[in-house]
């Protein structure tokens, strides 16, 4: 992140809860349907509390959002290995 990008310190569930706004009402029912109760009613709560996000800031966590996801998924992995793995 250079100097002119935004450097807001906020809380992961926060992160989540611009991204889910983000993704749009279809996707993000998806995900929540995936969580918990209590998963689910701690990002809704953050969820109710987000507002005048700027432009930069979901890009911010959009971008954050991808690069962890890169080093985290088997994409590009040989998915023999992928897949003896997750059997295992």
């Amino acid at each position: 992140m250079n100097s002119e990008e935004p450097q807001i310190l906020m809380r992961q569930t926060d992160r989540a809860a611009i991204l889910l706004l983000a993704v749009g009402m279809d996707k993000a029912s998806n995900v929540l349907k995936q969580m918990n109760s209590r998963e689910v009613q701690t990002i809704v709560t953050a969820m109710s509390q987000v507002n005048d996000i700027s432009v930069s800031l979901i890009e911010e966590v959009l971008e954050e959002f991808i690069n962890d996801s890169k080093s985290a998924t088997p994409l590009g992995m040989n998915s023999d290995d992928y897949i003896r793995t997750v059997l295992v």
